[in-house]
């Protein structure tokens, strides 16, 4: 599947340069896997570098915290989502 080889690939390009990866696909890529893997972010200390890949499915709709320049929101979906909105991003 073409998703997945593009995070094959940067996981390629990333692990020998020092990188530590977490990869989520298919049914591992989650909802609550991708939020757990994100919550790891809160140990990075200053000067680390954070990289967040994602291919997949994503979308729009209207954003309803306010005013943007194009106003509208992202949203990924993960492979647990069957409706459209469960992992929109804020």
């Amino acid at each position: 599947m073409g998703c997945e080889l593009d995070v094959d690939n940067v996981e390629r390009i990333l692990q020998p340069i020092g990188y530590q990866t977490t990869v989520l696909k298919t049914e591992k890529a989650t909802r609550r896997n991708v939020m757990k893997a994100l919550g790891m972010a809160v140990q990075l200390k200053k000067g680390d570098i954070l990289v967040f890949y994602y291919s997949g499915h994503g979308g729009q709709q209207p954003d309803q915290t306010g005013p943007k320049k194009d106003d509208s929101m992202g949203r990924m979906r993960p492979s647990c989502c069957t409706t459209g909105n469960c992992a929109t991003t804020r």
